[in-house]
């Protein structure tokens, strides 16, 4: 919907996703690498990382596998030297066919949407799909902004430009994304680490370091500030028999301990129940000082964990934390982690050999 100021400032809503990249991923598997492992292997200064470099290359081609970015990986390569981002931006946009997850913000309102709407139909229970899921490069922080026109500009003119851009910027590559941005880079490597250790000894005290009442502080601080207002603000779109249906639907559903239904509710959506399980038990360490390492991990962790077929991460914290989190990390079915290149090589050749190739997308 357009609307105007008092400066008549037309301004028009657009939302950059890419029709395509549905059949682009279409019987690929997503292994999302971390950035220390998209260093090596750009890199490539060992034998080991050069043949999975090209292992890897070798299954996208064939159409196997892909690697999709994220929000945090593409802000870590900001940290990097200029040409060294170059090299492994190459890389990225080659092994990820320049596809990026949606940023967690909006897959946690699709994934509450999702349970709204499945409430309302009598549907099976399911988490979005992967048109929605997944985004072009240049929407890895955000799928919809808004251009502005001046006095001037009629309707028709405005759609056919907004058309004209969604199209240009969502075809942007990584290299050629971030060769425009030269020199915007410098302010993530000055920013301050997140007050991580502040908040984790709040909380410790507040709890007395018991970690189910850690557990449920982050879940009911979630849905306070996250499940509540999206599901409000998606419900009041609703015809009203639609809304006081799922109000109905509510009050039938299973209760947990506390009375409530956040348990189920939180059990068809993956990422979100990521999110609190990674934010309570990054906290368990009541000693740790948080860097922006762990902000990076944490911001990283709860989307692929939910809807990618693999992770791969040698980092020694990610690997604490995963092993903590054991049964209560919502993952794909045969979801595998793993833990560093040589694992990530016995993988590949066994998803080589195994799965017949489809056709690569050009």
């Amino acid at each position: 919907m357009m609307t105007s100021n008092k400066a008549n400032i037309y301004k028009y809503p657009v939302v950059i996703r890419d029709r395509t990249i549905p059949k682009k991923i279409n019987g690929r598997e997503a292994i999302f690498l971390d950035t220390n492992i998209w260093i090596d292997l750009a890199e490539a200064e060992s034998v080991l990382a050069k043949r999975v470099k090209k292992l890897l290359i070798k299954l996208v081609d064939e159409g196997r596998v892909f690697c999709p970015l994220s929000e945090a990986v593409i802000w870590e390569l900001y940290k990097q030297e200029y040409d060294s981002m170059l090299r492994v931006a190459k890389l990225m946009e080659k092994l990820s066919l320049n596809i990026s997850f949606a940023i967690k913000e909006e897959i946690f309102a699709l994934e509450i949407e999702s349970f709204v709407l499945t409430c309302i139909t009598e549907a099976r229970m399911s988490v979005p799909n992967k048109t929605a899921i997944y985004v072009p490069i240049v929407s890895y922080l955000s799928s919809t902004g808004t251009l502005r026109f001046p006095n001037g500009w009629d309707e028709a003119s405005m759609q056919k430009f907004a058309k004209l851009f969604v199209d240009g910027v969502s075809a942007l590559t990584l290299t050629k994304f971030l060769k425009m941005r030269r020199g915007t880079f410098s302010f993530i490597r000055k920013e301050r680490s997140p007050g991580y250790s502040e908040t984790w000894r709040k909380r410790w005290q507040l709890t007395q370091g018991d970690k189910e009442k850690m557990r449920r502080y982050e879940e009911e601080t979630i849905a306070s500030k996250i499940m509540l207002p999206t599901m409000n603000r998606f419900r009041a779109k609703l015809p009203l028999m639609q809304q006081l249906q799922f109000i109905d639907v509510l009050k039938s559903l299973p209760r947990d301990k506390y009375g409530g239904c956040l348990a189920f509710m939180l059990a068809h959506m993956p990422a979100l129940k990521n999110e609190i399980e990674i934010l309570t038990i990054s906290g368990f360490d009541n000693n740790r000082k948080g860097t922006m390492n762990d902000f990076f991990d944490i911001e990283m962790l709860a989307v692929p964990l939910a809807y990618a077929d693999a992770l791969v991460s040698s980092d020694k914290w990610l690997k604490h934390l995963l092993r903590i989190g054991g049964a209560k990390i919502a993952a794909k079915i045969g979801y595998k982690f793993i833990p560093g290149l040589g694992e990530l090589e016995i993988f590949l050749m066994k998803e080589s050999s195994e799965r017949s190739p489809t056709p690569a997308e050009n």
